[in-house]
């Protein structure tokens, strides 16, 4: 059959359009936006959040340096023995205690106390020659703004004396008078220390009488700066950790923190130690980045050093309203290395581009041969129309010789539905014809003997009857059954045409059928032995409503008895039923009775079938709607002359019920 050239060049276009074209476009929007955007703005937020984390960690640093001092300080036997000076012992406990405290912590290089009233170092923590104990504070050659640092320690503002803490102060020193004269060597006034691990930090503590609440003297700590240092360098290790173990190199090799003093010019800390102290305009000409620092307490900067080398920094502002001073970290990357990812993204763009061109030309190569699918799924449809599914419809999507054809296909369809619409409405009405007529037949069938017992009843008692009492007994018993031979039916009637609501429940399978066996068995003949065989595990349940499962074991139950009339044993048997996922539970309920002919097997589930005289055959059309509805299924086995097993399957419930 020769098709249009429409179809074949409309899905090429289609294919091209809506494949190669936008793909390309999306890729090549994609890579610009990544490498202009996309990469910078992501890497200046993870550099700032390393660099505000970072100075939060060294936040942290510095006020555990000031909790360390506070606590020594705040020790009331040290206020006590500050207050007892020149008391045997005392001395020699205070140079203990100094000792002590400097050996607990290992960055700590200097302690140092300080008498209030004489102004005089009473001890330090120096283990060898000690040059700092015995003078005086005035005449010791330190800086001034150190000292006067120390005085303001020893008469701090009277306010602070009553807070519940004692007052701690801290200064960025970057070299201690102190500290260099404990060791002999001349205190540096201006400047910074010629080695690194020279950098150092004071903190001072006043020490106040428990009971005058007054200073009697100071604690001063000299913190290495090794300590500041190490924060910068675990940063460091992190950007030179491996991102997987699996593989060797890192992702951003040249990743390092950074620390600028207050005037955001002089560098502090630094991997490399040998630039501490330089200028960071005088000796690196990075004006650019000292400006864009002052800006804001954090952010980011794009600038080029060493010269030939972009680089982003991350920066940070430590809390210097908690501390007496305010450092700036900062955190760099290379360009190379952070837009090494868009390098590769668009490596791997590219290669997908080939790829989806290859995919598309194989596409229309291999649908072009496909032209005729949409004549085989109108063969389809109509093989579906033929087995009744009237409801088929051809999707159309083009406007081609095909789409007329199926237009004509979903015409037909609709007007075979309407048909059948209209057969069906017949059939239901003949059938609701069928169901008042069998009403009005059980019905009548009870009417007649109620009739003949109310005129016999009426004769007897116009003609005074001498057994009036024995005629009016049998008569109100024969209307009696009679009426409840109506009740029933009108009842079998209500429950096939309409169930009334249920209330599912887990219950366990065991508890449920003891429940209705020994509900039943009283109401068996003497000549009946009822049985209950459960062999489901204790705990197994099944989700029913307890009530309406009830009354299909009641109507199962009734027609086993009336199947024995000579005697016999009705057994129920719970067990797991296997090979089943999800777990079923078969229900056996069983019987010795006359069983059931083979020709009327297939016919028990039937409405308005009965094997039995009086029955309005809905009893096991009932029963076989509710296990149906709960996900069950129910069957018969049966031999003449043997008994009859009624099989009901329920699936099992997936927990158990919870307490109330």
């Amino acid at each position: 059959m020769r098709l249009p050239r429409g179809i074949f060049v409309k899905l090429v276009t289609i294919f091209l359009i809506i494949g190669l074209i936008p793909f390309l476009g999306l890729s090549f929007w994609t890579y610009h936006k990544a490498e202009d955007r996309m990469t910078e703005t992501v890497i200046t937020y993870w550099l700032v959040r390393q660099a505000r984390e970072t100075a939060a960690q060294l936040d942290r640093e510095m006020h555990g340096i000031r909790t360390l001092i506070r606590s020594r300080a705040d020790d009331n036997i040290l206020a006590e023995q500050m207050t007892k000076l020149g008391t045997w012992g005392v001395q020699s406990q205070l140079e203990e205690f100094l000792r002590r405290q400097k050996n607990y912590s290992e960055d700590l290089d200097l302690l140092v106390l300080i008498d209030a009233a004489a102004r005089t170092v009473v001890a330090e923590s120096t283990a060898g020659e000690q040059h700092l104990k015995g003078m005086r504070l005035e005449d010791l050659p330190l800086p001034d703004t150190e000292r006067q640092w120390i005085e303001n320690a020893l008469s701090p503002d009277p306010a602070l004396l009553d807070a519940p803490e004692v007052p701690v102060s801290i200064h960025d020193w970057h070299v201690s008078g102190l500290n260099a004269l404990s060791r002999g060597e001349a205190a540096t006034i201006e400047g910074y220390p010629d080695r690194a691990d020279r950098y150092a930090v004071g903190v001072a503590g006043t020490i106040v009488s428990p009971e005058s609440n007054k200073p009697v003297g100071v604690l001063v700590g000299i913190f290495n700066w090794a300590r500041i240092q190490g924060v910068l360098d675990r940063v460091t290790d992190r950007f030179q950790a491996r991102d997987d173990p699996r593989f060797d190199g890192v992702r951003y090799a040249s990743g390092y923190p950074f620390l600028f003093y207050s005037n955001r010019d002089t560098i502090i800390a630094h991997k490399n130690q040998a630039i501490l102290g330089e200028s960071l305009v005088r000796d690196h000409g990075l004006k650019t980045l000292h400006d864009r620092i002052g800006l804001a307490p954090y952010g980011a900067h794009e600038y080029e050093y060493p010269p030939g080398t972009r680089k982003i920094s991350g920066y940070a502002y430590t809390d210097g309203a908690e501390h007496g001073f305010s450092w700036v970290v900062g955190v760099g990357i290379n360009d190379d290395e952070i837009y090494a990812d868009v390098e590769l993204l668009r490596d791997f763009m590219f290669i997908a581009a080939l790829i989806v061109a290859g995919m598309v030309v194989l596409l229309a190569a291999v649908f072009s041969h496909r032209l005729t699918e949409p004549i085989t799924r109108l063969i389809g449809y109509t093989a579906e129309v033929a087995r009744g599914n009237l409801g088929a419809r051809v999707e159309i999507k083009t406007r081609d010789e095909i789409a007329v054809l199926a237009d004509s296909f979903n015409k037909m369809a609709e007007d075979l539905g309407e048909s059948n619409r209209r057969l069906i409405k017949a059939e239901k009405n003949a059938a609701w014809q069928e169901m008042a007529r069998q009403v009005a037949h059980e019905i009548k069938n009870p009417l007649t003997p109620i009739m003949l017992s109310a005129q016999q009843l009426k004769r007897a008692h116009d003609d005074q009857h001498p057994a009036f009492d024995e005629i009016m007994d049998d008569s109100v018993r024969v209307i009696v059954e009679q009426c409840e031979g109506l009740r029933r039916i009108a009842s079998d009637f209500a429950s096939f045409a309409r169930f009334p609501d249920r209330k599912l429940e887990p219950i366990e399978v065991g508890r449920l059928i003891s429940d209705n066996v020994d509900l039943y068995r009283p109401r068996a003949a003497s000549d009946i032995e009822v049985s209950a065989d459960i062999r489901t595990p204790e705990g197994t349940l099944v989700m029913v409503d307890k009530g309406e499962l009830g009354r299909v074991f009641l109507n199962l139950f009734n027609n086993a008895i009336q199947a024995m009339e000579g005697g016999g044993a009705l057994t129920v048997v719970a067990r797991l039923k296997p090979g089943t996922d999800p777990a079923m539970v078969d229900i056996l309920v069983s019987d010795t009775g006359r069983g059931i002919p083979p020709e009327d097997q297939h016919r028990l589930f039937e409405p308005y079938f009965s094997t039995r005289t009086g029955g309005t055959g809905l009893g096991l059309a009932i029963c076989q709607r509710i296990i149906h509805e709960y996900g069950g299924q129910i069957s018969v086995v049966s031999e003449p002359g043997q008994g009859t097993t009624f099989t009901i399957t329920l699936p099992q419930a997936a927990q158990a019920p919870k307490e109330p």
